[in-house]
């Protein structure tokens, strides 16, 4: 099967964290069942635009205002897909309504009051409203996410099917 992760990192951006090592094994462990894997993520400086690391074939392409595009105008060149990974670390890349295959959402967690932590006012308070607005917009979407705590707070955005894969399970 082919499979597509779209995310904002990948394991060698400079910013890349705990989220970015959880997706490597996850996909790494596709490959070992000899699936193919794609991994689409923004583009950092000194990055290349594509290469192989484990086996998993990563393009970068587009910030985080054109990406989106980037992956679109990319996807639409390649061989179709089995399923669409479109991981959700703040904002998506709305790929159901683009992708036109399988498509799961995956999120590691919620948001919601972290967004305070991290901007200040308005942004905060923006980024709050936009994270339930795309929550309610992917309410069809089955998602899928490490932890019973974020299938809460999914369900109470309105997301209808949530699957809970912990991590560190093979």
């Amino acid at each position: 099967m082919r499979f597509l992760m779209l995310n904002w990192r990948d394991p060698k951006n400079p910013i890349s964290g705990g989220a970015e090592r959880v997706t490597l094994a996850h996909l790494a462990a596709l490959v070992e069942r000899g699936h193919q894997v794609y991994w689409y993520t923004y583009d950092f400086p000194g990055g290349t635009r594509e290469e192989l690391f484990n086996g998993i074939k990563i393009i970068r392409g587009g910030g985080k205002g054109s990406s989106i595009f980037k992956a679109i105008a990319w996807y639409r060149r390649q061989e179709k897909f089995d399923l669409v990974i479109d991981q959700h670390p703040g904002l998506p890349w709305f790929a159901p309504w683009w992708c036109k295959t399988n498509c799961v959402a995956y999120i590691h967690e919620v948001l919601g009051p972290i967004w305070g932590a991290f901007y200040p006012w308005p942004v905060s308070t923006i980024g709050r409203w936009q994270e339930r607005w795309i929550h309610w917009l992917y309410r069809n979407v089955p998602f899928w996410t490490p932890s019973d705590s974020t299938k809460k707070d999914l369900g109470a955005h309105g997301i209808r099917d949530v699957t809970v894969i912990a991590n560190g399970i093979d």
